[in-house]
């Protein structure tokens, strides 16, 4: 398969030296195997639940914050496409899925994280048009007690929260009131601003030298890191403002730079402070996944071929995310440790495969895919065994499990699932100590047809369809927006 890859496209890293170990490097017993119980979170009376792709979206007491459909049909079907119905924010608990609501007047919200004490971060809309761009405003909200409160703006018409920590502290995007054409996530109408909120005040942490910036991770240190324009001034050879990621903490805002490109991303960040994301390499032709650790941004290498992502990263600065193979045909998720790239296998025979969440004890999870990014079936790896999730789906249970998004430490797992008739929710999978009621054991085999490689599953925009591909993505554009705190995909009915 050739891929076309554009100046705008965001690509990843590579290593100077790629070392390969075998897929399957450790053998357990079957008292190793996994015992899980499933749970459909459900929707508010509409088809389709959600959580975000690159958030923590589970607290150590086994809390969900996510999003689902209502029943009520949405006529303009521009939050929930293309379901088309009105969407809102959820917390589930102990079984019971609660509807967090939109601001007054809104009729969607989203979130973005949870933390260990129940708050939760995100966005709604408030039913106001933004005279300045025509679209509906949406407000960063944080949820406590199941009410949301409006953080504000920068004196601008609009803001989105993206993450929070256990100290309550938010961050995002805000706008003020200077008029600009041009921001990190598309013209907005004026200046787009990294932001952190905290103890009731929105703050304004600054940029890298251009006017447009916005916050995406926080730990529990407090320490930020976003993307910025790096520049007043569009860069010559793309006419694109080149966009820097940085790592902001005790008041400081650090350019972590590029692997040479105009682009670079990050997506995950541990409570080290080490950065997991993408970069363009020089001549904007190649995307490679990255780790900036102890103020050095590492490429991380692919698999021979050219391009590759990092997702996640834990505290043991173990990272995971997807590489090309040397032909440039072939993706597979991998684990980047200790300047070694590990070949995680796909499950269930699919020929591609992608990470997206580690956890603390090294455990993976992702998606097997078709290598033109249809997704099949959602795994698990843990100590060198590759499990297709699809095995703790009771037989009665007519779903099919293809996109597992996070892993907690306590090992819960989020996982999108796909019905015959189109409708997809939101699972989480709970680790059973015991052969209790609903617990289903990991014994290799999946049920009906759940067991063919090709299993009917929806097809979607994963998040790496933009490289397979080749979408044109210019920095900051919508679909950037999409792709980051919604990733909206596009579903079809199985087969």
């Amino acid at each position: 398969m050739k891929i076309k890859i554009s100046s705008y496209v965001i690509v990843v890293a590579v290593f100077a030296i790629i070392w390969l170990q075998p897929t399957m490097s450790a053998q357990r017993s079957p008292g190793d195997h996994h015992r899980y119980k499933l749970i459909d979170m459900g929707t508010f009376g509409g088809p389709h639940g959600q959580v975000n792709s690159f958030s923590i979206v589970i607290n150590k007491h086994g809390e969900v914050a996510g999003g689902a459909s209502t029943s009520d049909p949405a006529p303009d079907c521009a939050f929930d496409f293309p379901f088309c119905f009105y969407f809102h924010a959820f917390r589930w608990r102990n079984g019971k899925l609660t509807d967090l609501g939109t601001l007054p007047g809104g009729n969607n919200s989203f979130t973005d994280g949870i933390n260990d004490f129940g708050a939760i971060s995100g966005f709604s809309e408030n039913g106001v048009i933004d005279p300045l761009t025509g679209a509906l405003e949406t407000k960063a909200v944080l949820w406590k007690h199941n009410v949301g409160l409006d953080l504000g703006t920068l004196g601008g018409n609009q803001s989105f929260a993206t993450a929070l920590n256990n100290h309550h502290q938010v961050v995002g995007w805000a706008l003020n009131g200077i008029p600009s054409d041009n921001s990190v996530w598309g013209p907005l109408g004026t200046q787009q601003r990294a932001f952190l909120w905290q103890n009731g005040v929105m703050e304004d942490i600054g940029d890298l030298g251009g006017t447009s910036s916005a916050s995406y991770l926080i730990n529990d240190h407090g320490q930020i890191s976003g993307v910025s324009f790096a520049d007043t001034n569009p860069d010559p050879s793309s006419g694109t403002f080149p966009i820097h990621p940085f790592f902001y903490e005790n008041g400081v805002m650090a350019d972590m730079g590029t692997l040479g490109g105009t682009f670079a991303e990050p997506f995950g960040m541990n409570d080290l402070g080490d950065i997991a994301g993408h970069s363009l390499l020089k001549g904007d032709e190649i995307v490679r996944a990255f780790l900036w650790s102890d103020g050095i941004l590492h490429d991380l290498g692919t698999l021979g071929g050219d391009f590759s992502t990092a997702y996640s990263v834990n505290d043991r600065r173990e990272a995971v995310g997807w590489a090309f193979t040397k032909d440039n045909a072939i993706f597979r998720a991998v684990r980047w440790k200790n300047g070694k790239v590990l070949d995680l296998g796909t499950p269930n025979g699919a020929p591609c495969a992608a990470a997206f969440s580690i956890n603390a004890k090294g455990q993976i999870v992702g998606s097997g895919q078709t290598c033109e990014t249809d997704l099949l079936h959602a795994f698990l790896w843990d100590r060198g065994r590759m499990t297709d999730l699809n095995v703790f789906v009771p037989t009665e249970l007519d779903v099919t499990l293809f996109e597992a998004t996070f892993i907690a430490d306590g090992g819960e797992i989020t996982v999108a699932g796909s019905f015959p008739n189109g409708d997809v929710h939101t699972f989480l999978l709970v680790p059973c100590k015991e052969n209790g009621k609903g617990c289903m054991e990991d014994t290799g085999k999946v049920a009906n047809a759940r067991n063919r490689a090709t299993a009917p599953t929806p097809k979607t925009m994963s998040a790496i369809d933009m490289f397979q591909v080749g979408l044109k993505m210019v920095p900051g554009s919508p679909i950037l927006r999409t792709r980051r705190l919604f990733r909206t995909r596009t579903f079809s009915s199985p087969k």
